[in-house]
């Protein structure tokens, strides 16, 4: 049987360490002497927050050589959550056990680089480029091939740093001769350029001049919001961002656009998101986000299912479109169109990580262009 721990042998500095600036424990635990799995114990006992146990516990996981995987995941997840002053101390101790680990193997130190890459993204949303950069500059240090290097220029562009930042990590990857290097530079240069140009015209003379015809049935727009970003990230870069509003006026052509509905994680990072939404117009679902092999996620399918039947049963509605590439909702659109087939139901996606079966549509498949995509700037 374990003996409780009086309060009175926690040193008043460890409290506030816990309580206050939780990326010093890993110090403050050293410099008192005490173990973490000992202020765990001493936190349940005393029936303080959760997260100073959970913070001890994974503290004590790093503290074992090799057992760097599940901080890291602990911490990625954080990371994309936007709750960076969680992730910070895990990052750190998740790379003490990395560096204590004896597997000098090409998944060991891919590893490494996605723990440095994404380390460094969370210090440099935590306003500290310079730390920032020297993380991602280690990570330059163990990539081996291109598939590497693209992850972490992801990263890096996923973090928000600027142009000026993410070129200069590209080009000591130049100069190092790593494998894709120059592809990933080009690359850069291409999306700054574009970055730069004057802006196009806001409405199309196109748009301008078309209309809905007279009598059009009423058109539903549902967008699923995760999966349009995320591709227009991967395609596109991290810099570029799809205007749904140009999207949505494109679509009123066809007919009133009474419903126009988004479908977003309810996560900090799709702040944004929501905001540029509501700006064109759509009422914003927010989809409660789950766990999933140590990432948040947070699925569209059920709810933008239910609301195309609900709305393709409406007298007045002649279209609906699933803004989306996801195949599952193939058996959506077949299920509409045995109930009413006086309805259309289309696609809109990019043609990269959409369905193939979607693309095989013809006219009921729209694939979204460039022309839909305009550059955003991150606040730096």
């Amino acid at each position: 049987m374990q003996t409780a721990i009086e309060t009175t042998e926690v040193p008043q500095a460890l409290i506030q360490a816990l309580l206050r600036r939780p990326r010093l424990l890993q110090e403050v635990l050293g410099d008192v002497g005490m173990a973490p799995h000992t202020i765990a114990l001493w936190a349940r006992q005393n029936g303080l927050e959760p997260e100073i146990e959970q913070r001890a516990g994974w503290l004590s996981v790093a503290q074992q050589p090799g057992y760097y995987k599940p901080l890291l995941e602990v911490a990625g997840s954080h990371w994309r959550a936007g709750d960076l002053e969680t992730a910070l101390p895990v990052f750190r101790w998740a790379y003490t056990s990395w560096q204590a680990a004896t597997e000098p193997t090409p998944a060991y130190y891919a590893d490494g680089v996605k723990l440095l890459g994404q380390w460094g993204a969370c210090l440099y949303q935590l306003d500290e480029p310079f730390e920032a950069q020297g993380r991602w500059l280690q990570a330059l240090a163990l990539i081996t091939d291109e598939d590497a290097l693209r992850r972490l220029a992801r990263i890096i562009e996923e973090s928000g740093a600027g142009f000026e930042t993410s070129g200069m990590i590209l080009r000591q990857a130049v100069h190092r001769d790593l494998p894709g290097a120059v592809n990933l530079w080009q690359r850069h240069q291409r999306l700054q350029a574009q970055a730069e140009a004057p802006a196009a015209s806001e409405t199309t003379e196109d748009e301008l001049r078309s209309a809905p015809a007279k009598g059009a049935r009423e058109v539903i727009l549902l967008a699923d919001v995760a999966n349009l970003d995320m591709v227009c990230r991967e395609q596109c870069g991290y810099d570029r961002q799809l205007d749904y509003g140009r999207l949505a006026r494109a679509a009123a052509r066809l007919g009133p656009t009474p419903v126009k509905l988004a479908f977003v994680p309810d996560i900090p990072e799709t702040l944004v998101a929501r905001e540029r939404l509501v700006a064109a117009g759509f009422t914003v679902d927010l989809l409660p986000p789950k766990r999933s092999h140590g990432r948040i996620v947070a699925n569209a399918d059920t709810a933008m299912a239910a609301y195309a039947v609900r709305w393709a049963s409406h007298p007045e509605v002649g279209r609906v479109e699933l803004w989306t590439g996801d195949g599952d909702f193939l058996r959506v659109r077949d299920a509409i169109q045995q109930a009413w087939p006086e309805v259309t139901v289309v696609f809109r996606s990019f043609e990269s990580g959409t369905a193939s079966g979607i693309q095989r549509l013809g006219e009921d498949w729209l694939p979204i262009t460039t022309d839909y995509v305009t550059s955003f700037r991150y606040q730096e």
